[in-house]
């Protein structure tokens, strides 16, 4: 048996209660909980702020003004135990007693932490016992519960390798247990496998397989579609859902602190469509620049997080920080670009539909683009160059070759479906005629081309 001074509890195939120091635990992310405006926080806040050293206090001078409920990423410099650090800004108290939503605050800030940190390529985490002043009976049994939806709907929850909630002292610990015992299985005590008799090691493995089961069971249900009250609410606040270049309503466009367009593509989103997470599509292009950048120049532990802007959509609304901080060299969009991208990517969707012939789509949508730019509230849009047809006529085929392989596919199908029933009842005749005693009215049967 381990020693008390560091007793892991199993609460799932990747989630685990430590009892350990800070000193002597290691991850890939480590996250810390801070107060708005990062000068203060909870838990080990000031050890992080101690040992990670004054490139940390230089990094935070541009994250300063992220608000509740926002997550950043950046190296954990001084710490050598881990590689980066995960900033969440919380409130001084959950007023969970006053107010139930508190609770799913609460979880939505934790999960955004984890999305965070796998979204930087990271996959074992470190959580404080401590989130800020609230209590730790409630604490710990609404964080349980947070880990527990996570690995249920999460699509990241299989790129992590493990989450830890460490446990400085006894009571804190024993207040963990507890809530793990009391919302799932009984919780195991790691022990050596030597401990172990083989019966047991047995029944472990076999409950580790059912469980892994039932998760991917639970992924492979249908996602739900975005609510419709959802996606109108989504309007009234100035954020519309438009088509990606794959020709899906999946980006999301609208106007950031200054009234410049922003359009940001969806990452992830929850099975029943009313959590939304959302990347600045030009942000995510040249952070991964930059991450192939770093890594030729110094290898794999070279690459430094760059800015990418994120968003997070419950209900219709933003949830977190409603302006994230985009990248330098990220340029908003103008309204010309964003009108001849959707005027011609709505085209290439009839085509692929099978609603129109390319030239046929492409025709109407220089009529479009035209009509709209002729109209009296449009003359603020310069009339786009719009790209001619020798240009787009690609992109407009390829669609067509879409819709055209589909239905070759479905004819194909079709076709052997009925080829055997052809087969299966001309058997049947051959059957029939073999068994009648009469002779035939002809003789040989012969067939012609």
């Amino acid at each position: 048996m381990e020693s008390d001074e560091n007793r892991p509890a199993e609460t799932s195939d990747k989630v685990f209660i430590i009892q350990d120091s800070l000193e002597s635990t290691s991850a890939d992310v480590i996250v810390r909980f801070c107060a708005p405006g990062l000068e203060t926080g909870y838990g080990w806040f000031d050890y992080v702020k101690e040992n990670a050293g004054d490139e940390l206090k230089e990094a935070l001078k541009s994250i300063k003004r992220i608000s509740l409920g926002s997550a950043r990423v950046t190296p954990a410099f001084g710490l050598k135990n881990f590689k980066a650090i995960v900033h969440v800004i919380v409130p001084p108290v959950f007023a969970f007693s006053e107010n139930p939503l508190e609770a799913q605050l609460m979880k939505m800030y934790c999960k955004n932490a984890i999305d965070v940190a796998v979204e930087a390529h990271y996959s074992r985490i470190v959580f404080p016992a401590i989130i800020n002043n609230s209590a730790i009976d409630w604490v710990a049994t609404e964080l349980m519960k947070c880990f527990r939806e996570y690995a249920a709907d999460s699509v990241y929850f299989d790129e992590l390798r493990e989450i830890k909630i460490l446990c400085t002292d006894d009571e804190t610990y024993a207040q963990f247990y507890s809530a793990a015992s009391a919302i799932s299985k009984p919780v195991k005590i790691k022990q050596d496998l030597d401990d172990f008799e083989e019966s047991s090691v047995s029944q472990l493995n076999t409950t580790s397989k059912s469980s892994n089961s039932r998760r991917r069971s639970r992924r492979s249900d249908p996602m739900q579609p975005i609510p419709d009250a959802d996606i109108e609410h989504m309007k009234s606040n100035g954020m519309y859902l438009v088509l990606s270049a794959k020709l899906e309503p999946t980006i999301l466009n609208l106007k950031d602190e200054n009234g410049l367009k922003r359009q940001y593509r969806m990452t992830n989103r929850s099975k029943d469509g009313r959590k939304l997470y959302f990347r600045c599509s030009r942000c995510d292009t040249l952070a991964k620049k930059k991450s192939k950048s770093d890594e030729a120049e110094n290898g794999e532990d070279g690459r430094s997080e760059a800015i990418r802007a994120r968003l997070i959509i419950c209900n219709g609304e933003v949830v977190g920080e409603e302006y994230p901080q985009h990248h330098p060299d990220c340029q908003p969009w103008t309204d010309e670009q964003l009108l001849v991208q959707q005027i011609d990517r709505s085209s290439r969707k009839t085509v692929k539909e099978g609603l129109l012939q390319p030239f046929e789509a492409y025709q109407d949508a220089l009529s479009r683009i035209t009509s709209v730019t002729n109209q009296t509230e449009a003359k603020v849009i310069d009339v786009p160059n719009f790209p001619g047809w020798n240009h787009g006529r690609q992109k407009f085929k390829k669609r067509k070759h879409e819709i055209e392989e589909e239905s070759e596919m479905y004819e194909e199908v079709t076709y052997m479906e009925t080829s055997g029933e052809q087969e299966q009842g001309y058997e049947e005749e051959q059957v029939l005629a073999s068994s009648d005693p009469q002779p035939t009215a002809s003789g040989d049967i012969s067939v012609t081309d």
